[in-house]
């Protein structure tokens, strides 16, 4: 008698998983907003983080294997002294001018700040 029991609940669970991992979530994932506009093609921020890290990786990896052969550096790209003056190259360019950090969360003084450098690229709405 447990064993017919026991093989009735483990058929049990399994229709119930199975009717779990057949029917998933009846809420709707949320729809991400759309940041800029390419070829007439919302693209929202996920994607555009994908794409960023993507060519980080790309740069990372062609350049640094480059880089090493013409510096004699190991590690990574960012980690290098490209220029000879004893600073990494990720110090020399967090050191580089920039215009402002935009996106989604900017404030108007700083979407100002942007605008007044004349920028050759605005990726905005």
């Amino acid at each position: 008698m447990a064993k017919v029991w026991k093989r009735g609940m483990a058929l049990a669970l399994g229709l119930c998983l199975g009717a779990a991992s057949l029917g998933g979530c009846s809420k709707k994932a949320a729809q991400a907003a759309p940041i800029y506009t390419m070829n007439g093609e919302a693209v929202d921020a996920d994607l555009t983080n994908f794409l960023f890290r993507y060519q980080q990786s790309e740069f990372e990896s062609t350049y640094g294997q480059m880089f090493a052969q013409l510096y004699g550096g190991g590690g990574s790209v960012w980690e290098m002294d490209l220029t000879g003056t004893g600073v990494a190259y990720g110090e020399t360019f967090k050191s580089l001018p920039s215009c402002g950090v935009g996106g989604p969360m900017a404030q108007e003084a700083e979407a100002e700040k942007i605008l007044s450098c004349n920028p050759d690229i605005i990726i905005s709405e």
